[in-house]
């Protein structure tokens, strides 16, 4: 059995098991681990972001060659 002792409301605890807030130390490895989710995540938006912009923009240059052939083809026709 380990025998916690604690110096006051929130500060160190002696086992090495507990940080100096008085949190379990794997408290901070999962909430350092989900801070670097959480910014892959956002990263991966930005990424999904600009790859959409730059998707509208070549549909945006096809729409421009498209309706020029079609208008030389109603000219032919007409």
């Amino acid at each position: 059995m380990t025998v916690r002792m604690w110096q006051g409301a929130g500060t160190a605890i002696l086992n090495g098991g507990w940080t100096r807030r008085g949190r379990p130390r794997g408290h901070d490895v999962l909430e350092a681990a989900a801070d670097k989710r959480t910014e892959a995540t956002s990263n991966d938006a930005d990424a999904l972001l600009h790859e959409a912009v730059k998707i509208q923009e070549h549909l945006a240059a096809q729409d421009t060659v498209l309706d020029a052939l079609v208008s030389k083809l109603q000219a032919k026709a007409g």
